[in-house]
């Protein structure tokens, strides 16, 4: 029953009917005869109410209207008579009316909580609508290293570890069913960039939260349900402000309403109710009547090639890490999305490096070339920091052979030697061997090995090279792969522009068959290479012959 007393307002005399804002007690009403009957505690309830006030003088605050009753909260010289009820076990908090209490919902909040705990009156039979919390884990604080969406956040602990966490009580933004009908079955959908609001509400807590220490308390734990596995939620601060807050006041989520009996929501959900209120009176985000702004995902990486190129350092945002060396960026100004590779990198921890060091961070990217799958390879620089060099300094990486005509090809060779000093990571478990005399052995104690080989090719300076025997059936199968590559997407003339010691595949004039070579000199349009599985050497001119960088073929040594 919604609480109502009748008052006279002085010194005017005006009579008035007040329903007490925020709570509701058990009720009277009639059966099928007619007769009134009462829930459990109704009679006590109004009896508790009426000692305290009936011929008292009282403050009334007039807080709103509904159904043209006045909402208001009648102030006892004691206290305020609806806290009074609540911490009695009386009344139950209701959420429609609580938003517009003006003495604070969070002390009748705290005084129904003291009920629930002392089980009195209409709560003797409560029992929590959710498991309970250990107290040592109601609250940590962490570094958010990820948003993953509108309402949950990665957290790095003190001790290392990682805990995924979402926002009590927030619903993010949801596609609407108009727009899913519309959407064709062929169509890859992206729900960050193709549901109106979510990439705005990710960007706002990716700028707010990225890099900085949060405190996390927690909620209430959610059960797994319908596929989806158990969540934590949680209220996260930083600075102060309550991030959950903060999003809904933008209109960039919504606020989850629960049944009256579940009190598995947010510890600061009343506020949460305002913020949204606040948001759809101000008409932002979701609730606008504008059209909601679109983002584009372009497959097609190369037409952007040319422009990243001539650009040389562009703005991104790393929006997934693959690997430590593999990440997916958005480019703002294109408004697209590109996978861009950084430098040969090893593992596991690699990738946890990269993930915390780059994971959502804005970037600045250096396109130097892109491959044959439209992956884009560069140079990603994070707050001025080279990822390519920070990856080698820690050891998780080493120094490709490729990057000696690039501006970082010196400090790439210090850092290496830096990791390789210090025995870090990939480097901690090779042996430096020390250069020691080796003694003369015996003609008479030497043991010959014999291998079956065959020689390949005897040059005038009677060198010769020869081939295993037993690796034959290999080079086959290598040289199969290799033609049918070049069959099937041969190169294009003058598409590629050689340099002294690059691997790449070439034709040999004898026989028309591509080879694996290596370019031993440049001179103008005339190049000479040398085969490195038979050691002869021919001359071709710009065109004939195609860098290698299909890896699948291991024709990079």
């Amino acid at each position: 029953m919604d609480v109502q007393v009748r008052a006279f307002l002085l010194p005017s005399f005006d009579y008035v009917t007040v329903m007490l804002s925020g709570i509701k007690c058990p009720m009277f009403k009639q059966d099928e005869t007619g007769n009134q009957v009462s829930e459990p505690f109704a009679a006590e309830a109004k009896f508790f109410t009426e000692v305290r006030l009936l011929q008292r003088d009282v403050k009334v605050i007039l807080e709103g209207v509904s159904n043209q009753n006045l909402l208001g909260s009648v102030l006892h010289p004691n206290g305020n008579i609806a806290e009074l009820l609540l911490k009695e076990g009386f009344a139950r908090c209701v959420d429609w009316s609580m938003g517009v209490v003006s003495q604070g919902p969070d002390k009748l909040r705290a005084a129904e909580k003291i009920a629930k705990e002392k089980r009195l009156r209409i709560w003797k039979d409560y029992t929590p609508s959710g498991p309970t919390i250990d107290v040592k884990d109601k609250n940590f604080t962490g570094k958010v290293v990820e948003v993953v969406n509108g309402d949950a956040l990665v957290v790095k602990l003190s001790d290392g570890s990682f805990k995924k966490v979402f926002l009590s009580s927030v619903r993010p933004p949801r596609q609407t069913a108009e727009v899913v009908e519309n959407v064709s079955p062929s169509k890859r959908t992206r729900p960050l960039y193709d549901i109106p609001y979510m990439f705005e509400a990710r960007e706002f807590l990716r700028k707010k939260l990225i890099g900085k220490k949060v405190s996390v308390q927690v909620d209430y734990i959610q059960p797994p349900n319908q596929g989806f596995p158990e969540k934590t939620c949680c209220t996260v601060t930083v600075g102060g402000v309550n991030v959950a807050e903060a999003l809904v006041g933008k209109g960039l989520a919504g606020v989850i309403r629960y049944r009256q009996d579940d009190d598995q929501r947010s510890s600061h959900y009343d506020e949460l109710l305002a913020a949204e209120a606040r948001a759809q009176k101000k008409m932002m985000g979701m609730h606008s009547k504008k059209e909601a702004p679109i983002h584009r995902d372009i497959a097609k990486a190369k037409q952007f090639l040319p422009f990243l190129q001539r650009a040389g350092k562009s703005e991104a945002i790393v929006e997934f890490v693959a690997s430590g060396s593999r990440v997916r960026l958005f480019i703002p100004r294109e408004t697209c999305l590109i996978t861009f590779l950084i430098s040969d990198s090893f593992g596991e921890e690699a990738m946890l490096f990269t993930k915390e060091l780059c994971l959502q961070r804005e970037v600045e990217v250096q396109v130097e070339s892109m491959d044959k799958g439209g992956n884009f390879i560069g140079w990603l620089f994070v707050e001025n920091t080279n990822l390519s060099l920070a990856l080698v300094e820690e050891g998780l990486a080493t120094v490709h052979f490729t990057a000696e005509r690039s501006p970082y090809y010196k400090a790439l060779q210090v850092a290496e030697e830096n990791a390789k000093k210090r025995k870090a990571n990939l480097w901690s478990k090779v042996v430096e061997t020390k250069e020691t005399e080796e003694p003369v052995e015996d003609p008479k104690e030497r043991k010959v090995d014999y291998q079956k080989v065959v020689v390949t090719e005897v040059s005038d300076e009677l060198k010769f090279y020869a081939q295993y025997v037993d690796n034959g059936p290999q080079l086959e199968k290598l040289m199969e792969q290799l033609r049918l590559e070049m069959e099937t997407n041969p190169p294009l003339p003058g598409s590629y522009t050689p340099k002294r010691g690059d691997m790449c595949a070439a034709k040999f004039s004898a026989d028309d068959q591509w080879y694996r070579a290596r370019v031993e000199k440049v001179d103008r349009n005339k190049v000479t290479v040398h085969f490195i599985d038979y050691g002869n050497v021919n001359m071709w001119r710009y065109g004939d012959f195609t860098a290698d960088d299909a890896v699948e073929f291991g024709y990079k040594m």
